[in-house]
């Protein structure tokens, strides 16, 4: 019998345990979102997304096919292709303006017009960015075949030897 009340009460501690753990286990992160603690592999790549060597290549769809070439070491990349825009504005004196989320309406010489159905539309040479939908459309620079983007200006891969084509789309 004492054995039996034994048994029921460490069940019970653990079954408070069990429930306890589930409240610290989760925390806010930046987003709002509930993420887990610790190191995880979306932490790891955060972590060295701000830690980026090498070059990359922001190109402006514009009537001169305007280059930047991006000193990786210099800039953080933690917001994607807004981190690399951020930088041409403080060092390059470029223009862009986008909305909270990130949707840009300028870059440079490429502006969108809503009224004729023009659109900035962004490509890119980083495999996992690019779209995969039946939806998806190429832009030649050079002698590559850049494909639409399929992430958003924040979400953007900035790594060596990335060349990210900022242009324009009617629809």
């Amino acid at each position: 019998m004492k054995k039996t009340k034994f048994l029921r009460v460490l069940a019970l501690l653990m079954a408070l345990c069990l429930v306890s753990l589930l409240f610290v286990g989760c925390e806010k992160n930046d987003k709002g979102d509930t993420a887990e603690t610790g190191t995880t592999a979306e932490s790891l790549t955060e972590a060295a997304s701000q830690n980026v060597k090498g070059y990359c290549k922001i190109v402006l769809g514009d009537t001169n096919k305007t280059e930047y070439e991006i000193n990786l070491d210099l800039v953080k990349t933690d917001k994607g292709l807004l981190s690399v825009l951020d930088y041409l504005k403080e060092t390059k004196g470029l223009t862009y303006a986008c909305d909270a989320s990130g949707f840009l309406t300028e870059v440079g010489g490429v502006k969108q017009d809503t009224a004729a159905g023009v659109y900035i539309y962004l490509y890119t040479s980083v495999v996992k960015d690019q779209d995969v939908s039946q939806y998806a459309t190429t832009v030649k620079y050079n002698d590559l075949t850049l494909v639409s983007a399929g992430v958003g200006t924040k979400d953007m891969t900035i790594e060596k030897d990335a060349i990210i084509y900022i242009g324009t789309i009617v629809w």
